[in-house]
């Protein structure tokens, strides 16, 4: 049944609200999905933020893709920040046409589309193993680009992303304000001296390894860039070894990413994706992890702040994670656009008004969707563009692709 199943959190009735239904011209290209009725389904053009939920394999990637695509459609800008602790780069399949059969037959049946590609360019550190895959596959230039990354920049962002008390980060701020100009290995000399508190011997190793990362760069392209024009942009840690770094990569980033956007004028709205937010800030203890616990729990308080205050700043944050338990609640409670796909919760299938075998059993293309005023089961429009196939997540994998595509006489242009 598609209609309100919980009188307590949905309003009642056997159809959605009027305005959900309306006709108003759009095309299925802004639609997410398909409610039984034939009516397509879409997600607020305001400033909503979205929870996509569901376990490994319930089609979680794919929805988000949809998702990147109505707001591209809807002249949004498109960040993504891929999986914080793999080596995945699955968003970059963008750039070629869905080749899917099952997916293109409801595209065409369903949404009266055809497969198309997206323009996505996968921005990266610029670490010795990209420079090394682009001299291998140096048309790959064009899709993979490192992001120019200034000790400046890096230095605006230590006092938010490092772990440690209120007192610390108030030192660590006043010393950054003293030493403006220096550079980072100066500030890291001036830490370890004798004319601060002895404490903040440890900021300067926190400081020492950030800068190993090799984040830091004078070349590339600027977070302004990454944050203009009409693309999809992916931050991709694929490129990086060590899972730990890539973690640590990613939250430099998304905060520097959302620190830019704030000093940037802008008339449209950022729709902000974070992969697997379970593991970048969980609120269970289980997917914490030793070496960067500390870190993931900065992570965690920088979301409850950025999801309380970005609506202001034009910023929307879609997160996918797998149990209604691996968010905490103040970022949660400010996801008023939720999806809920295949789930063994009792807890969701409670919430939803549904027996928890319904959500158990609940097929892959198929989704629990409410904006707090309503609850449909809705058929997922399929991505338009290309999703990467069981298997395919490395840059490595989009050459082959591409160059496959390429050989059967492929004419889209990026």
């Amino acid at each position: 049944m598609l209609t309100v199943l919980h009188d307590t959190l949905y309003r009642r009735g056997n159809t959605p609200p009027a305005d959900v239904e309306r006709d108003d011209g759009e095309s299925g290209k802004s639609a997410v999905g398909i409610n039984e009725r034939g009516r397509f389904v879409r997600v607020s053009k305001e400033v909503r933020h979205r929870a996509i939920l569901g376990v490994t394999g319930a089609g979680k990637t794919t929805l988000a893709q949809t998702l990147k695509e109505v707001d591209l459609h809807r002249k949004r800008k498109v960040v993504e920040i891929e999986p914080s602790l793999e080596a995945k780069c699955e968003g970059i399949f963008m750039n070629l046409p869905n080749g899917d059969p099952e997916m293109v037959k409801i595209l065409q049946r369903d949404f009266d589309l055809e497969p198309r590609p997206f323009k996505t360019i996968a921005y990266t550190p610029p670490t010795q193993h990209y420079l090394d895959f682009i001299e291998e596959f140096p048309e790959m230039e064009r899709f993979f680009r490192p992001i120019r990354f200034t000790e400046e920049e890096m230095k605006q962002v230590l006092t938010k992303i490092l772990p440690g008390g209120p007192i610390e980060r108030m030192l660590l701020r006043t010393y950054l304000e003293r030493l403006e100009g220096e550079s980072l290995e100066n500030i890291i000399d001036f830490l370890q001296g004798d004319d601060v508190p002895g404490y903040m011997r440890s900021t300067a190793t926190k400081i020492m390894y950030i800068a190993s990362l090799g984040v830091v760069s004078e070349e590339g392209v600027s977070l302004r860039k990454v944050l203009s024009g009409r693309h999809a942009s992916v931050i991709t840690f694929a490129f990086v070894e060590d899972p730990l770094d890539r973690f640590m990569c990613s939250l430099i980033y998304l905060t520097a990413i959302y620190e830019t956007w704030k000093g940037m004028s802008h008339s449209t709205i950022l729709s902000f994706f974070v992969a697997d937010a379970n593991l970048f800030a969980p609120s269970r203890n289980k997917d914490l992890l030793d070496s960067l616990s500390r870190y993931q729990q900065r992570a965690r308080a920088q979301l409850q702040i950025y999801a309380r205050i970005s609506r202001a700043q034009r910023v929307a944050w879609t997160l996918d994670f797998q149990s209604w338990q691996d968010i905490d609640d103040v970022v949660k409670e400010q996801m008023t656009e939720r999806f809920f796909k295949r789930s063994w919760s009792e807890e969701v299938a409670k919430i939803l008004g549904l027996e928890q075998s319904e959500l158990r059993r609940l097929g892959k293309p198929y989704a629990y969707f409410h904006n707090m005023r309503y609850l449909q089961k809705i058929k997922i429009r399929p991505p338009m563009s290309r999703k990467a196939r069981e298997g395919q997540y490395t840059p490595y994998d989009f050459v082959k692709e591409y160059r496959r595509f390429e050989d059967e006489d492929a004419t889209f242009d990026i």
